[in-house]
């Protein structure tokens, strides 16, 4: 019976025999054997982990603050980060790097917390949107951009009505 392990990058629990493996120095010349379940597994954790950096390398530059070492803005753009994902934040900060640096340059804040939470419901608010249009040109290109319509039935679009009654007034009705 052979020893168990989990993947780092999706958590399924394999064995040892089964998994990648993969050997990392340390810091402090140790080696450390970390198990996949494939090698397709450790190239998405090691793109994830790029994306991240960019990420933070783009924060620091819009804020003009040391983003990792400041705890409260990690605290905050974890939940964001759990809602759309840094893949998501990253295009989105890719394309309204500009416009973002402008908008915080144009307002005066007397505490960088203030200029963080100004920057995280910018970005809060802009990416629900930024996130649908992705999605509906990821659809468009897969469906095909030029989509006609076949020819079809007028009997079953068209809209079954009955008439209305007229309006009566009180008059009317006491009449009766």
């Amino acid at each position: 019976m052979s020893r168990k392990c989990k993947c780092r990058y999706c958590g399924k629990t394999l064995t040892v025999e089964e998994a990648y493996k993969h050997e990392d120095l340390t810091d402090n010349l140790i080696f450390i054997r970390e198990y996949y379940c494939t090698e397709q597994c450790f190239l998405n954790l090691i793109k994830s982990k790029e994306i991240k950096e960019d990420c933070f390398i783009r924060f620091d530059r819009i804020l003009e603050i040391k983003t990792e070492t400041n705890l409260y803005f990690r605290k905050m753009i974890k939940d964001v980060a759990e809602t759309y994902g840094y893949e998501v934040i990253q295009k989105y900060l890719i394309a309204e790097e500009v416009e973002l640096i402008e908008k915080l340059n144009s307002i005066r804040f007397s505490t960088p917390n203030g200029r963080i939470n100004y920057f995280l419901a910018i970005l809060q608010n802009s990416l629900l949107g930024y996130k649908q249009s992705l999605e509906e040109e990821k659809y468009h290109k897969s469906v095909g951009t030029s989509l006609q319509i076949e020819e079809f039935d007028e009997e079953l679009f068209t809209a079954r009505t009955r008439k209305r009654k007229k309006r009566r007034n009180l008059d009317e009705i006491f009449d009766e």
